[in-house]
């Protein structure tokens, strides 16, 4: 990537925070998947520091790779779903077949706002 738009830019690290914020990862995770350090993932994505920086610019490329390359996010790397999950499954292979059954009932609220 040669050279980008500075909104561009501040765009693309403005959704990768929404990313954060909605869990759908974490910063420790950001920090593993770029080799920036968290704090300067929690200093960039808060909008703090230089404009355009090397650690930014990590961020950025890993932002567009996964709106890219993912057609559909893991349904693991949600935080938030795990943690519904784990909060009724009842750990038996029934209570899983049985949550899988309601949780593919609910798709056609997929496309409906609540």
């Amino acid at each position: 990537m040669d050279q980008i738009d500075e909104d561009t830019y501040i765009r693309t690290l403005s959704a990768l925070s929404d990313d954060v914020h909605r869990g759908d990862i974490t910063q420790l995770q950001l920090s593993r998947a770029t080799g920036v350090d968290q704090s300067q993932i929690s200093r960039l994505l808060a909008g703090k520091g230089k404009t355009v920086s090397r650690a930014g610019m990590l961020l950025f490329a890993y932002k567009l790779d996964k709106d890219t390359s993912e057609a559909r996010p893991d349904p693991g790397s949600s935080i938030v779903l795990m943690e519904a999950i784990s909060e009724v499954w009842d750990g038996t292979q029934a209570g899983a077949r049985r949550l899988a059954h309601v949780i593919r009932a609910l798709a056609v609220f997929r496309d409906q706002e609540l």
